[in-house]
């Protein structure tokens, strides 16, 4: 009885010490799940803001649209791989990336969706992204890569009538995703879209110039403009061709839009007194319609901005010349555009002042105006 009790005794902390191995085994095999590094995603070019990632905000069909995103990792644990793939229906053109501070940037790859691979991004480490896309030829108004609901990072479409969504997804090789699977990497979201709504009076698009590849610039790019030809039922057509400067860069946003055949009175204001005396009718009254152009987010440019209109039930030799007028967010500003241009080609080599040059047979002028900065513009 001694002996039996004795070995029961020995028995008990040897099954005791099986059962922690056990424990101890199955926690191995099974990993704890870890909480999401604390990733900050937002759109623009500014750190810190999360405002649309598209620009322009409204492009046409068959364009390029741009989209300016930033990444900070405000966890206090470094990630070992980090990188993005972006699903659209759109085209991807081509991207670009940067640390701020380094010396140069490093490209994206466009076979299938568009990849950016950043290696690791340690703890407080930040990415600037240029992104441009070749939209479709036909405006849609397919939900495919748009926000899914109010707690996803970044906007959906709302009052527009036609728009492209890209889903811009970030991984990173550790880390988990929440969820039945619990698969290994962490994932995030941001999501952006870009209007497409068609009219007859505008057109926007986006200059992507890939500053990572040594190939030349797409000039083509420069130029936007609306649809058709002046005529009875389209009075005016507008187009802007911007200098190449207007180039992106992770400087600033960037996009080119026109548009005309819209409301607008000469303001009230001190200092553009010549656009309200050419307001009403008679000889001097203005001819056609006003027409607004934006290069590279309303930049003063030390080139020429070339803007050609085409103006129906118009003659060329009844044009004067040129009323623009501008805001700088505090005062309205006039500039009057009255010189014409030495040739049809534009100004002479040296010069830098303004000018216009009118042509044209019959009741449709073709006007060409050069000038340095944006604003609204309409002939006289």
């Amino acid at each position: 009885m001694i002996a039996m009790t004795a070995r029961r005794r020995l028995l008990r902390p040897l099954a005791a010490l099986t059962i922690a191995a056990s424990l101890a085994t199955a926690a191995l095999a099974t990993p704890v799940l870890a909480a999401l590094a604390n990733i900050d995603i937002g759109g623009g070019s500014v750190v810190d803001t999360h405002a649309r990632a598209a620009t322009p905000q409204q492009v046409s069909p068959g364009n390029v649209a741009g989209f300016y995103l930033w990444v900070r990792n405000e966890d206090s644990a470094n990630l070992n791989t980090f990188s993005l793939t972006a699903r659209t229906s759109a085209t991807p053109l081509g991207a670009y990336w940067q640390r701020p501070g380094d010396a140069g940037y490093t490209a994206c790859t466009t076979a299938g969706n568009l990849t950016c691979n950043f290696g690791t991004l340690n703890s407080g480490d930040v990415l600037l992204i240029v992104a441009a896309f070749t939209l479709p030829g036909t405006p849609s108004t397919s939900n495919a890569n748009c926000k899914p609901n109010a707690s996803a990072a970044g906007f959906g479409p709302t009052t527009e009538s036609s728009w492209v969504c890209v889903d811009f997804q970030f991984g990173s090789g550790s880390g988990n995703v929440p969820g039945k699977n619990n698969s290994r990497g962490d994932e995030y979201h941001w999501y952006d879209f870009v209007a497409t709504d068609v009219t007859l009076d505008s057109g926007a698009g986006f200059p992507f110039c890939n500053l990572a590849s040594s190939e030349p610039c797409d000039t083509d790019l420069l130029t936007v403009f609306n649809a058709g030809h002046a005529s009875r039922t389209d009075l005016q057509t507008t187009q802007l061709t911007a200098p190449e400067q207007a180039f992106n860069s992770l400087s600033g946003s960037t996009g080119l839009a026109v548009r005309d055949n819209f409301a607008f009175n000469c303001p009230s204001a001190s200092g553009v007194a010549t656009c309200a005396s050419h307001e009403g009718t008679g000889a001097a009254a203005f001819l056609g319609q006003w027409s607004q152009v934006d290069a590279n987010s309303e930049q003063q440019f030390a080139d020429y901005i070339r803007i050609d209109l085409q103006i129906y039930g118009v003659n060329a030799n009844s044009i004067d010349g040129v009323i623009h007028l501008w805001f700088d967010g505090t005062f309205w500003h006039e500039e009057v555009i009255d010189d014409e241009c030495p040739t049809a080609d534009g100004p002479a080599v040296g010069q830098t002042e303004p000018c216009f040059w009118a042509s044209g047979n019959g009741n449709v002028a073709d006007v060409s105006i050069w000038t340095h900065n944006n604003g609204n513009y309409r002939t006289f």
